[in-house]
């Protein structure tokens, strides 16, 4: 140790010491904290700043110091605790609720930055700066909504604002606004050109409105701007998924995961993909991979098993509830568009050949209801009081929920909820469940417990060359053997009164093939 060294070693000594002889001096305590900070003592300078805090929690000036102090020691939950604590005595001090919000962000502790920088637009609501800290506050607790009434705010104030302006495109994309997403995103780029994240989102909305070559020229310029980002490659893949260029899209996750080989979407994607182009042993070998980094995602579970073509005959609820939970608020407008589903009609018409007048059904349990397709369906032809929705999925509740088609709307699954419920109904519906669903025996057993006499229900099935009772497909659904179906209905009282061989959607430019059917309980 020089001598240098020895002088400041003796420099710090002598300002602590005088520091804890004159605890009661609020002046000294401050001198000393910057003395401390002067000579880079900051380790040192910790202890008389808590103390200080306690002793004089109402000095902007203790506060400061002890700010600095804790900032160099990269203490984000102390400094954040003393710009709260000055708030507390001091509320109208210059800067201080900003401060705390800063502090309190920094220390992930985001619901107290809500109350912070809310308090701090009280006093400069003309701030943007605020506003974003606000909303990015909102949206770590959640709070999407004041979230995007934050970012519209800041960009009333200034709308040149190009990371506001993709993050209200972010959050419009979630909430599926996707027409003004995309204006903000664009917005977003006109003001600033070179931030890869807004170019993948506007890549994602483009996609999920059935424009992939759009979506190609934005995931293609995030590639572009962010080569060594493995997300700008994974969303490049899914854009080449849509358009069916399959080898181009596994080489875009495969350099994805060359960037990051713990970047599950890629994994997957790349899974998906090979299974999509025909190759379901190396689809396997892929979801394999994926399964290390996420080994409990049950949907990756189950796709195993149907590229693996192993005999299942019934789906996990998680794998069913995640699937469509994933596609809730934009489900209707590609099932009956490009998939060109129509089976809730097709079985409503069915159920009026034999049930002709409008009043003749009074309770209806809609089970996988969905959207409220079947409910909308049934509504053509009968005026049902009492409707009963039950899905697995909480966010297809909620698309229905807002149509208004149900009386009562219960998540869960179809049989244990038929199980679980005490009361009978005049109508049953089950379209496009079972095929998610499996064996058709336990549904039956519940559903003819839960059917008065003469009541009716109605299902679809999708149905396949040789299969004997159920089969789990390529696709991850189930397909039946309608007789061996129609057989295992009988044994539960319920008598087949029509059933019609359909075809249910358009899938990869083919139609998958189904059956309708109507039974009554005698």
């Amino acid at each position: 140790m020089d001598a240098d060294d020895l002088t400041s070693n003796a420099a710090v000594d002598a300002i602590i010491d005088r520091a804890r002889r004159c605890a009661a001096d609020k002046s000294v305590q401050s001198e000393a904290m910057a003395a401390l900070c002067d000579q880079g003592a900051f380790a040192a300078a910790a202890d008389i700043a808590h103390a200080a805090l306690s002793k004089f929690p109402e000095s902007p000036a203790i506060n400061l110091a002890a700010l600095r102090i804790f900032n160099a020691l990269k203490n984000s939950d102390a400094a954040a605790d003393a710009a709260r604590v000055l708030c507390q005595h001091r509320p109208e001090a210059p800067g201080a609720w900003e401060r705390w919000a800063v502090h309190a962000t920094a220390a992930g502790k985001f619901a107290d930055a809500r109350i912070a920088f809310k308090a701090a637009l009280e006093r400069a609501p003309r701030a943007s700066i605020l506003w974003n800290g606000l909303a990015d506050a909102a949206l770590r607790c959640g709070v999407l909504p004041e979230a995007e009434a934050a970012l519209r705010q800041s960009l009333s104030l200034d709308a040149r604002q190009a990371p506001a302006a993709g993050q209200l495109g972010r959050l419009l994309m979630k909430r599926g606004a996707l027409d003004e997403a995309e204006r903000w995103l664009k917005h977003s780029i006109d003001c600033a050109p070179d931030i890869a994240a807004v170019y993948i989102n506007l890549a994602v909305v483009r996609l999920r409105r059935k424009r992939p070559k759009e979506a190609l020229v934005a995931a293609a310029a995030g590639v572009r701007l962010a080569p060594t980002v493995a997300a700008t490659h994974a969303i490049l893949g899914q854009v080449l998924v849509e358009m069916e260029h399959y080898e181009r899209a596994a080489g875009s996750f495969r350099t994805a995961l060359t960037c990051d080989p713990a970047h599950a979407d890629a994994a997957y994607g790349l899974a998906r993909t090979l299974a999509k182009s025909g190759d379901h042993d190396a689809a396997v070998v892929a979801v394999d991979a994926y399964l290390t980094l996420r080994p409990h995602d049950a949907q990756a579970i189950h796709m195993r098993r149907a590229w693996a073509r192993e005999h299942v005959t019934s789906a996990p609820d998680d794998y069913v509830r995640m699937l469509f939970d994933g596609v809730a608020d934009h489900f209707d407008i590609p099932l009956e568009g490009t998939l060109a589903y129509d089976a809730p009609r097709r079985a409503a018409a069915l159920l009026k050949k034999s049930y002709p007048a409008r009043g003749h059904f009074l309770s209806l349990c809609d089970v996988g209801c969905g959207t409220g397709l079947m409910a909308q369906a049934l509504t053509e032809h009968y005026a049902i009081p009492e409707r009963t929705g039950v899905d697995l999925s909480p966010q297809m509740l909620e698309q229905a929920r807002a149509k208004g088609l149900y009386s009562e709307l219960l998540a869960g699954e179809g049989v244990a909820a038929l199980t679980g419920m005490k009361r009978r109904f005049d109508l049953i519906t089950a379209l496009d469940m079972l095929i998610y669903v499996g064996d058709a025996g336990p549904f039956l057993h519940a559903a003819a417990r839960r059917l008065v006499r003469g009541g009716a229900l109605a299902l679809s099935l999708e149905t396949a060359d040789n299969v004997t009772d159920v089969r789990l497909e390529l696709t991850a659904r189930f397909s039946h053997n309608k007789a061996h179906v129609t057989a295992q209905a009988q044994k539960e009282g319920l008598r087949l009164v029509h059933g019609i061989d359909v075809a249910l959607r358009r899938e990869a430019g083919a139609d998958v093939q189904g059956h309708i059917a109507v039974f009554e309980r005698a």
